[in-house]
């Protein structure tokens, strides 16, 4: 695990958040979410790496990621991605409490300028359920 890793388990500890750390996901792949929240199907993921030419900024990494991104999506995950920038500004942390607050809701925010109500319910075909 890397610092930027326990830096970010250690922010969600602190507001009550415990995550579980290299959460293993769609087996037989042997695919690890870096932070994950199963009870509402939140993960989270660090890229580090960005501006050294690391595995996440590569060719065969991002197509790697992606795979794995796709499939965590196809089987109901809600997956963040950040940076360790992102972890250090304290940004990832309010990503995760205001996407973790939205899962316990069962509510998916709306784009603002959708014309509907901000919020509708998972699994609902009217806006306003």
């Amino acid at each position: 695990m890397s610092d930027a890793q326990r830096s970010l388990a250690w922010q969600c500890r602190t507001v009550g958040l415990l995550a579980v750390e290299e959460f293993r996901f769609a087996a037989p792949r042997r695919w690890r979410f870096d932070l994950a929240w199963p009870e509402v199907m939140l993960a989270c993921e660090v890229d580090g790496g960005g501006f050294v030419n690391g595995r996440h900024s590569r060719g065969r990494g991002i197509e790697n990621d992606c795979e794995k991104i796709s499939q965590a999506t196809a089987l109901g995950w809600r997956v963040m991605r950040v940076t360790p920038g992102q972890i250090k500004r304290g940004e990832a942390l309010r990503w995760i409490e205001l996407s973790y607050a939205t899962c316990l809701r069962g509510m998916v925010p709306r784009e603002k300028n959708s014309g509907a109500s901000s919020t509708k319910k998972i699994g609902s075909t009217s806006p306003e359920s």
